[in-house]
């Protein structure tokens, strides 16, 4: 029980976090999701560097509370393909072609990049 309320707290602060984000940088004029593109990003990085700096050694309570809470809560999959489709749907296939291919690019690069970093400060 304990562990479903630290990914609980860990969600409810992350997803507060991810509605600010998505507010404060809306879709620009052609439509790209700003927002929703930078806490994905914002997030790969943070959790590759969790990754890398903690590995196993962190408690599983503060594992599931950080990695399942509160990135889990803060980064959004169902929304960024939700937005895609909305795009593609909306004769801005481009755009939509451009987010898709850009998120999951920079996506990948900021994890392993942070996971490096992590690495590093962690040695």
């Amino acid at each position: 029980m304990r562990s479903f309320l630290f990914v609980g707290a860990g969600g409810a602060v992350g997803s507060a976090m991810r509605y600010w984000v998505t507010k404060t940088w809306p879709a620009t004029g052609v439509g790209f999701p700003v927002g929703t593109f930078l806490v994905n990003v914002l997030g790969s990085v943070v959790l590759g560097f969790m990754v890398g700096y903690l590995g196993a050694s962190a408690h599983p309570d503060v594992r599931l509370g950080l990695f399942v809470g509160l990135l889990g809560g803060f980064t959004t999959f169902s929304t960024f393909a939700v937005e895609s489709g909305d795009l593609f749907r909306g004769g801005f296939a481009g755009t939509a072609a451009l987010y898709i291919t850009v998120s999951v690019v920079v996506g990948l690069i900021a994890a392993v990049i942070g996971i490096q970093a992590g690495d590093m400060i962690a040695r």
